[in-house]
């Protein structure tokens, strides 16, 4: 029971960190047995990229920062037609992994989630994005099918605000975004036509209740 709860109340992070390397009552093996620690990550040396797929995922933020709505098909004939690299779907969806796994833990080194939420699209599933936030404590949940027509309402808002206000005015900060959006609102339910209201504007609509 003990060491259930030892395993449980540590990360795999905190746990290597408990490994003692000096100790002559208990072996390597044993302490991450005890811990429940695979004895292989202890001496694993991730390989560093290659320039070539540095490149590659440099253009890839590129085309995905100009148009976020491409999917890795797209990103393809993008990469292709753009910066003439042949890249599979298969790789373009490897290297988008490994991108939002690393910048996954630059952000987990900075505050962790209590809930990290997602879709269940296959780089979301796979273990390799999870882990991070499991060992940074964070809770997993995702949407379940069928969970984007109970969100299409405010899928349609942010859509608008990005098209109409966020990829126009290119917010530099934090504050700025703010600002803007802020003002964006106000226009948007006292100023804009909207065309499912029978181009009446939300607040008139909404006052006339």
């Amino acid at each position: 029971m003990a060491q259930k709860n030892l395993v449980f109340s540590f990360t795999v992070k905190e746990r290597k960190a408990l490994i003692d390397y000096e100790d002559a009552s208990l072996s390597i093996r044993q302490q991450t047995q005890l811990l429940d620690i695979n004895r292989s990550s202890l001496y694993y040396q991730p390989v560093k990229p290659s320039i070539q797929d540095l490149e590659y995922k440099a253009a890839i933020d590129r085309i995905y920062t100009k148009s976020s709505f491409f999917g890795s098909g797209r990103i393809a004939l993008a990469l292709s037609e753009e910066y003439g690299y042949t890249i599979n779907r298969k790789a373009v969806q490897r290297h988008m992994l490994e991108m939002g796994i690393e910048a996954s833990k630059r952000a987990l080194s900075i505050a962790s989630p209590e809930i990290m939420n997602s879709d269940q699209g296959s780089h979301f599933t796979s273990p390799k994005f999870i882990e991070p936030f499991l060992n940074a404590g964070s809770k997993i949940s995702m949407d379940h099918r069928g969970r984007a027509f109970d969100n299409i309402m405010i899928e349609r808002l942010w859509r608008t605000i990005k098209y109409e206000n966020v990829y126009l005015m290119q917010y530099e900060s934090p504050k700025a975004a703010r600002i803007g959006l802020k003002k964006y609102f106000e226009f948007y339910n006292t100023e804009r036509y909207h065309q499912s209201l029978g181009y009446q504007k939300p607040a008139d609509v909404y006052f006339q209740i």
